[in-house]
């Protein structure tokens, strides 16, 4: 989950700071927020040198998408919660159901 990758990227900054003094080998996140029992969540994720190379790899293909412009373009379900917030609040850079639009509007 989200926290998992987190918690390999926090490992793959301590790995790359100035002292290499300390080794870290897992990470623990501690939740302010009382759970249903009201008690207060910790979860220890250990990494691995295979979790650091998947992070490092999704890393450098999201680089490489930035890089290129290639962004989500959304779903295109008319439904859509995410498309039509985008759409409503003109925060699209390329979304195609908005370029079809636009070619309808152009055409009506």
């Amino acid at each position: 989950g989200n926290y998992w990758r987190q918690a390999v990227f926090y490992k793959l900054l301590f790995d790359r700071q100035r002292d290499k003094t300390k080794e870290l080998r897992s990470i623990k996140f501690l939740f302010i927020e009382p759970n249903d029992k009201e008690e207060f969540d910790v979860k220890k994720i250990h990494v691995t040198p295979e979790h650091e190379e998947t992070v490092e790899k999704q890393i450098t293909e999201t680089w490489d998408k930035i890089q290129a412009h290639d962004f989500y373009k959304g779903c295109g379900k008319p439904d859509c919660y995410w498309c039509n917030f985008v759409k409503d609040h003109k925060l699209y850079t390329a979304m195609h159901e908005v370029e079809q639009e636009e070619t309808l509007q152009i055409m009506g």
